[in-house]
């Protein structure tokens, strides 16, 4: 069984990136290939089998998730080799250190790890399982949120889409506002909002400003009914917080923020259950 989990996407415009890669993804959008969500989740959960079972990354990948926004064609590779690569030091960082040689399956595949991990690049996709970062959500505005409930009822979803440009200023604000209310007023962070505001930031930076971000996350496997996706309101509830905040009231912000961490919290606690 799968883990439920919510994604990150960014589209990248054909121009961003560099001229190798730019030519291969030319080639690739004028050949008419692309990733179908379908096609992306068993990319995934073959990619996490062969990574259980054999210690090792997976091969090099060169598909892509596509848009066309007007003439313009945005690509999101999956980057499965990168993205295994974070999932490695995750589970390498919770290891005590005797256990860590027996992560991989040789020296070589360690150092592989090691060499991606400090190539400076980073993923397009990320991946956040059993309950989505509650920053993720202030990248947007609950305008930009769309609810998908297909006739079938087994694949209710909520997408979220912006551009980089946007998103980074909205960060940017919430940063500025949440640094200002610690200063001004009791509100501390004690959830460590402002370290994933830091880390989300950084991801941000890698991305030209005309790309998109997609943020989705969905009914798995029953976490959540079609009903309850379709009235959540964390985005609104977070903005809720950060207005609370800017006007100095913090009963109307710590309420707001309760509010969305309560809910999520709940869902995070299903990773422990058996």
């Amino acid at each position: 069984m799968s883990i439920p989990r919510a994604q990150l996407r960014a589209f990248s415009p054909l121009d961003a990136f560099p001229q190798r890669e730019r030519e291969h993804w030319q080639t690739y959008v004028a050949d008419g290939q692309r990733v179908s969500r379908t096609r992306l989740a068993q990319f995934e959960h073959a990619t996490r089998r062969y990574v259980y079972a054999n210690r090792r990354l997976p091969r090099p990948d060169f598909e892509a998730l596509t848009r066309r926004v007007g003439r313009r064609v945005l690509i999101c590779p999956i980057d499965l080799e990168l993205r295994a690569a974070g999932g490695f030091n995750l589970v390498s960082d919770a290891l005590p250190p005797i256990l860590k040689p027996s992560l991989f399956a040789d020296d070589a595949e360690a150092q592989r790890c090691q060499q991606l991990t400090n190539s400076g690049r980073v993923p397009h996709i990320l991946d956040a399982a059993w309950a989505p970062p509650l920053v993720w959500f202030m990248a947007f505005q609950p305008s930009e949120r769309r609810f998908f409930d297909p006739p079938e009822g087994v694949d209710a979803r909520v997408v979220f889409v912006t551009l980089v440009s946007q998103a980074r200023e909205r960060i940017e604000q919430v940063h500025a506002v949440i640094e200002s209310a610690e200063e001004d007023t009791t509100f501390t962070d004690s959830y460590g909002l402002i370290d994933e505001i830091h880390e989300f930031s950084a991801w941000l930076e890698h991305f030209d400003p005309t790309a998109l971000i997609e943020f989705e996350y969905g009914n798995h496997f029953g976490l959540a009914t079609s009903e309850e996706l379709r009235d959540d309101a964390t985005c609104t509830e977070l903005w809720d917080m950060v207005e609370g905040l800017a006007d100095g009231d913090q009963t109307r912000a710590e309420f707001a923020y309760a509010r969305a961490r309560s809910r999520w919290e709940r869902q995070q606690t299903r990773a422990f259950a058996s």
